[in-house]
């Protein structure tokens, strides 16, 4: 019985551990900018041309020099 139980624990411990965050948030301070908003971005090479393109993934507005970027999804890639 002990047995059983401590694979059963085992399996939960396991399990919870591959959970993905669904998730991310950055923030930040900008000092010395006078700047009202901020932008995420993504800077890839064309895979035939080699020629970088960007495409905005997210924006926050800038409030007394802080900022934060929240999002409820996953960003396919490492980047």
């Amino acid at each position: 019985m002990n047995l059983l139980r401590s694979i059963i624990i085992v399996l939960f411990a396991f399990n919870s551990s591959f959970a993905q965050i669904d998730h991310y948030e950055i923030s930040g301070d900008i000092k010395n900018i006078p700047a009202k908003q901020i932008f995420l971005h993504l800077v890839k090479s064309h895979p035939v041309s080699n020629q970088p393109y960007v495409t905005k993934i997210d924006s926050a507005a800038v409030k007394d020099g802080k900022f934060i970027i929240k999002r409820d999804t996953n960003i396919l890639e490492p980047s």
